[in-house]
């Protein structure tokens, strides 16, 4: 049975639906981003391993991206505030799970139904905001949306390591349950009855293969970053993900499409969606390593851990609210080029192992980081939506939110498969000396638990171990300061012409 259609509204949406909509994906972002300080203390609380870790942010933004499309058409065609209630309630679930989970298996199950439930809140949020604003105004708004998102995303170590220190890691989770249910219970209040003209439902099988074909592919490449990967495991998880895939993109071109091709035959919407992947696969793979390395390889606590990120996150928040002002004077090309070239900037500095015993200059490094992470994320995203049809904005904030946390998860698999290797490779080059104490003292290593292996290990092999560790996680970061400067120089260059409605 498929649910009429709500009555379209052509009425623009109310400050109180902007603001309330804007501080709802504020507590949503804090909420999937505020779960990385606390790891550390996850893992020595339910004994979790590198893979539980990782798989505990994996599976939030894992099932935030294969459902993000579902969301987005489901919004198109049934109404956006309906789905945004039903998004809600996922999210709350979730949250309430994750909180009271006795192992790593449940929290992980937990993270998914947040996943879920946030990817909803985002892309209808964010459909809403842009298909009921002026088209001149869109930019001004997503980097409204940008600012706060990006400081949720970077003010979330601090207050997640205040939490942790304050009232134990639980409660991490349940800090952002409360006001995300009240700010969004004030959009379904105050905003009309939205866009809705389709009644024909959503492919189901559509989104079953999408799903499978994220989940194939990410668990795959996550093989990578354990040091005993299994070759034929990663080749036969991704070959099955992509066939899987094939078929999902096959079916999009007949029936009810998830996607709307229309959207992706628009010029600068293919590069646009290219550096917005290239940015969330880069960026949250360093930003992952940036936090494990200020506790697990410089000692910082997880309140210092999280203090330490406040000033990027200013700097993301003020970056990304000038964006809009940036792309109309500049244009989209030069905006999104000086962006990527700040994070590769601040990312080489983050490489530069000399700034370690420099806390001034590595705070620079960081700033640079978020200034250009910020105002990267508000311009790309402008430019795709400003050219999205505004009866498709679910489908383009749906496509942008998949794209964005494919990349994302992809980002944490894959620079966390290059750490793994580079911290297996200046291991070796040490000597790889024995502990018999230890049976997988590599995978301790690669996991960050440095201080367990100086209990059982002793202080001398701690010390080669964290040096291992810091070379592993800086090579990484030259590399990815060489794919950033990539992107500034082909956002530059491709994006040149591209402007936003004045």
């Amino acid at each position: 049975m498929t649910l009429p259609p709500e009555p379209t509204s052509t009425r623009t949406v109310g400050r109180v639906t902007i603001v309330a909509l804007i501080t709802a994906q504020f507590f949503v972002t804090l909420d999937g981003s505020a779960v990385t300080v606390a790891l550390p203390t996850i893992r020595d609380t339910l004994d979790a391993n590198a893979m539980g870790l990782q798989w505990t942010q994996i599976a939030y933004m894992l099932t935030a991206a294969a459902v993000a499309l579902p969301w987005g058409a489901a919004g198109d065609r049934l109404g956006r505030r309906r789905m945004l209630g039903a998004s809600l309630a996922v999210f709350v679930l979730g949250g309430i799970v994750t909180a009271t989970a006795p192992s790593i298996q449940i929290l992980i199950g937990g993270r998914v139904l947040s996943g879920a439930g946030a990817s909803g809140i985002l892309v209808l949020g964010l459909g809403i905001l842009s298909g009921g604003v002026p088209a001149r105004q869109v930019a001004t708004v997503v980097g409204a949306w940008t600012a706060l998102s990006s400081a949720a995303s970077l003010v979330a170590p601090a207050f997640s390591g205040w939490i942790i220190e304050t009232a134990g890691w639980r409660w991490v989770f349940v800090a952002a349950i409360i006001p995300a249910l009240i700010v969004t219970m004030i959009v379904l209040i105050d905003h009309p009855p939205s866009l809705g003209a389709e009644a024909d439902g959503v492919d189901a099988y559509g989104s079953a293969l999408l799903i499978f074909a994220t989940f194939m592919i990410v668990l795959g490449v996550n093989q990578l970053a354990t040091a005993d990967a299994s070759v034929p495991l990663v080749l036969g998880c991704v070959g099955v993900g992509l066939f899987a895939w094939y078929l999902f993109v096959r079916r999009q071109r007949s029936g009810r499409a998830l996607i709307d091709w229309d959207i992706m035959r628009r010029r600068p919407v293919p590069l646009l969606l290219g550096l917005r992947w290239a940015l969330a696969l880069i960026f949250t793979g360093v930003a992952y390593q940036e936090t494990m390395l200020l506790q697990n390889g410089l000692g910082f606590t997880p309140l210092q851990a999280g203090a330490f990120d406040i000033p990027p996150a200013l700097a993301a928040t003020g970056a990304a609210a000038g964006a809009a002002w940036l792309v109309r004077r500049l244009g989209i090309g030069v905006t999104a080029g000086t962006a990527f070239a700040l994070l590769a900037l601040g990312t080489l500095g983050l490489g530069v192992s000399d700034l370690y015993n420099a806390v001034p200059a590595l705070m620079v490094a960081f700033v640079a980081v978020g200034a250009g992470f910020g105002l990267a994320v508000a311009s790309l995203s402008a430019g795709v939506l400003t050219h999205v049809p505004r009866e498709s904005q679910g489908g383009g904030s749906g496509l942008l939110n998949l794209l964005s946390q494919v990349a994302a998860v992809l980002g944490i698999a894959v620079v966390g498969a290059l750490v793994a290797g580079l911290v297996a490779q200046s291991w070796n080059a040490t000597g790889g000396p024995e502990c018999p104490s230890d049976e997988d003292l590599l995978g301790d290593i690669v996991a960050g638990a440095l201080d367990e292996v100086g209990s059982v290990c002793g202080a001398p092999i701690q010390a080669l171990a964290q040096q291992a560790y810091l070379d592993g996680i800086t090579d990484a970061l030259l590399v990815a300061a060489a794919l950033l400067m990539l992107c500034a120089v082909t956002a530059a260059a491709g994006l040149r012409r591209v402007t936003v409605p004045q």
